[in-house]
């Protein structure tokens, strides 16, 4: 599967054309994008749409950004500026979805730099740099007014979307009782594309994609992985298509994974460890500032922390 055959003295596509097309189906029936493009990894799905819409001079407003996800901003010549709700910098504060944009300081950041410079908005699922906090429909559905206003594009970074519907489900009365899936396609409703690792909320170990409404840019994106190459052998992209192919199957693990991450939160809190309020979805984050003041940022609290949870619970921490 490495290789194409060879028919008639040329490389038969025709087997690489139809895995291309049951990616694009599977993806477009879960996220409800029409136009895609599955890539090796989801910072390389980064990197070629930050190269596609962003100049020098331009600035991105976004929750809280992934570092490869800045980073890419950042090396096609735009700045990151973070325009998320207050409380997400707060740690005790219990607010359910940390992960919102403020609708005031986006309008202020477009009004002030002007929306010719913003090639789009940039929202962060089950926002990492703030320990896994959601965004909700509501504050989607605000961010998405804002850009249709602006005449704004806004693009997720979709890594964690299906914790994100979990904690939608779990925090919003209103949508406690919709599927995971009508979640899924309702948040992606309110995007114009997608960037995705398909490695986190997926059974896969390989894999990520590029999703587009406008048929214009996933063209010239394509463009791009023609110059750069997808990183994907044929076989891969089977796997990509049979791994979304199970996705319903996988919900239940997410959900069974963040039960596991909610009883270790509750349990440190409860013998005084200073964690994120409130929990979020894949992982537990801890100020080391309070629980370790003894030791000093030169003597590596968190390594050592991590060696101390790993030696005596197995428990892995980064």
């Amino acid at each position: 599967e490495e290789t194409l055959p060879i028919k008639n003295g040329r490389a038969d596509t025709s087997r690489l054309k139809l895995v291309a097309g049951e990616c694009a189906e599977e993806i477009e029936k879960i996220f409800g994008f029409p136009f895609s493009i599955p890539v090796s990894q989801g910072r390389l799905a980064e990197a070629i749409v930050s190269k596609l819409l962003i100049r020098n001079g331009m600035v991105v407003p976004t929750n809280v950004p992934f570092a490869t996800t800045q980073l890419h901003q950042e090396l096609n010549g735009a700045i990151s500026i973070e325009t998320v709700v207050s409380e997400a910098y707060n740690i005790d504060s219990g607010f359910m979805f940390k992960g919102n944009l403020d609708i005031d300081r986006l309008t202020h950041v477009i009004n002030k730099y002007g929306a010719g410079r913003i090639p789009y908005i940039c929202v962060e699922m089950s926002a990492n740099g703030i320990g896994g906090q959601p965004c909700s429909l509501d504050n989607l559905r605000q961010v998405r007014k804002v850009a249709d206003k602006y005449k704004l594009r806004v693009f997720l970074d979709g890594c964690r979307i299906v914790e994100n519907a979990y904690q939608i489900r779990q925090r919003s009365r209103r949508d406690e009782h919709k599927s995971i899936q009508g979640l899924i396609r309702e948040i992606c409703s309110y995007a114009d594309g997608m960037t995705m690792s398909l490695t986190k909320d997926y059974p896969l170990t390989v894999g990520g994609f590029i999703a587009f409404r406008d048929k214009a840019l996933y063209s010239q994106s394509f463009d791009f992985i023609m110059a750069l190459g997808d990183g994907l052998s044929l076989g891969s992209k089977r796997t990509i298509a049979n791994g979304l192919r199970m996705s319903h199957l996988n919900y239940d693990y997410i959900q069974h994974r963040m039960k596991k991450t909610r009883l270790i939160h509750e349990g440190l809190q409860n013998i005084g460890y200073p964690v994120i309020q409130p929990f979020g979805g894949h992982a537990i984050y801890v100020d080391l500032k309070k629980l370790l003041p003894h030791l000093e940022a030169k003597h590596f609290p968190a390594d050592s922390l991590n060696v101390e949870w790993y030696s005596n619970f197995g428990l892995r921490g980064s």
